[in-house]
């Protein structure tokens, strides 16, 4: 049992809850069980477990004996699941061709970048590009928002060039929610391949994308609040978007 602080997989444990340190090692935290089984589900094996508790879903792989005292302070669940698992990223295909995009443009909020991405999988969205401004995917609070659903997509994280050039591609129509201003959500008739671009949660899309989008999209309401979450706008745009789409075949 690792029972001391300065045990070489606990100061792992405490790197990997920063962004920088799962990027530089390309891995990333589980604490929940639900996204732990999503993501081997979905082909990600752990390189290592650590539990203070038995867990039959953890047994095949063989989770290392932690204090819990020592364990329970990395994850920041209310109710500690009674593990860590370490996964290794997988590398993404930056070349592969995804009819049905999300774009997230600076939004900040963990939750609310996961939750977007469970809407994303629920409604045929194959991949999520997010920009340098937008919180971790691949963070505790952001996985377990996704519900799994992260392990479902393409997610690249890229820059702010690289973005506008993956936009760009031909025949892509790029959509842009905006709170005011844009078509109303009723009279889109969404076209693939699309990007559909989801701003920031305070200031909404940047001015390069809103220039760059090819089609701006308002969902109608009774303007008795200023604006709808973030994650929630996606989710309403996306099953509209989806309900008006034929059903494509998976690019896995």
């Amino acid at each position: 049992m690792i029972s001391s602080p300065g045990n070489p997989a606990i100061k792992t444990l405490k790197k990997l809850k920063h962004r920088k340190y799962r990027r530089r090692m390309n891995q990333f935290l589980v604490d929940d069980a639900d996204v732990f089984e999503e993501a081997v589900k979905a082909g990600y094996r752990p390189e290592q477990v650590y539990s203070c508790t038995t867990l039959p879903f953890l047994e095949e792989f063989y989770p290392v004996d932690v204090k819990e005292s020592l364990l329970a302070p990395i994850s920041d669940m209310p109710s500690f699941s009674g593990f860590i698992a370490i996964f290794s990223a997988i590398v993404p295909d930056t070349e592969r061709e995804d009819d049905r995009v999300v774009v997230l443009d600076g939004v900040q909020d963990p939750a609310n970048v996961g939750a977007i991405l469970r809407c994303a999988v629920q409604f045929g969205v194959t991949a999520a590009w997010l920009n340098d401004d937008c919180a971790d995917p691949f963070s505790l609070r952001a996985l377990r928002a996704a519900k799994g659903g992260t392990f479902n997509l393409q997610v690249l994280r890229l820059g702010k060039q690289e973005l506008e050039l993956h936009l760009e591609k031909a025949g892509r129509t790029v959509y842009a929610a905006d709170t005011r201003g844009g078509e109303s959500l009723e009279v889109i008739a969404p076209s693939q391949p699309f990007a559909l671009v989801m701003g920031s949660e305070g200031g909404g899309i940047s001015d390069e994308l809103r220039e760059q989008a090819d089609v701006r999209i308002t969902i109608p309401g009774t303007d008795a609040i200023e604006s709808l979450n973030v994650a929630v706008a996606a989710g309403i745009i996306l099953y509209q978007f989806n309900s008006k789409l034929p059903v494509t075949a998976s690019t896995d």
